[in-house]
């Protein structure tokens, strides 16, 4: 898809897919949906937030309820094997993913802030001014740094969902040897 200007571009992919299957819900509000591609991150980035925000990402366990009570173990989060395996639970609910975040120069307790979808998990990043209290200065660095780590924890999902089960410690120590959380090497 090229914009009037001549260039590919994701936000103008994203457009017309919208476009084209005309929605019936909107997981963004305007105001959200304007923040997001105004932020300055990487296209991947972006889309990645966007894709959360919608739902789109495949994951083990749909987002909607299933009618067996008894799921099998395949749809269980490979992080942590204690829940289904949806968007909201890996990017917000996973034990991995709460510990990341606890380590982050923020210290956040994600698991106290209360979120109903993932579109709302996006609302609460894309607003951390007002909604977790970060200040507008470190807005940049912290949206930077949400946003990378949410693409490190999908990473490690599809990493682990395809050579089975490790040990998240290690993966921890790794994310800690190469430095994720230091200002020097994230700028």
């Amino acid at each position: 898809m090229k914009d009037p200007k001549g260039s590919f571009s994701v936000k103008g992919a994203v457009k017309l897919a919208q476009a084209r299957r005309r929605p019936t819900r909107l997981f963004l509000e305007e105001q959200d949906w304007s923040n997001l591609w105004r932020l300055p991150l990487q296209d991947r980035l972006k889309l990645l937030l966007w894709k959360s925000a919608a739902e789109t990402i495949p994951v083990r366990a749909p987002s909607f309820h299933s009618l067996d009570d008894n799921p099998s173990s395949e749809v269980y989060c490979v992080g942590c094997g204690q829940q289904l395996e949806t968007i909201l639970h890996v990017f917000h609910g996973c034990t991995v993913t709460r510990f990341l975040w606890s380590t982050s120069p923020w210290s956040l307790d994600i698991s106290c802030i209360p979120v109903s979808s993932p579109a709302n998990w996006i609302h609460v990043l894309l607003n951390a001014e007002t909604t977790l209290g970060i200040s507008s200065r470190s807005f940049p660095s912290f949206i930077l740094r949400a946003a990378l780590t949410m693409d490190v924890v999908w990473f490690l999902e599809i990493k682990l969902s395809m050579r089975g089960r490790r040990c998240w410690f290690r993966i921890y120590e790794s994310l800690c040897l190469v430095g994720f959380w230091n200002t020097r090497w994230l700028g």
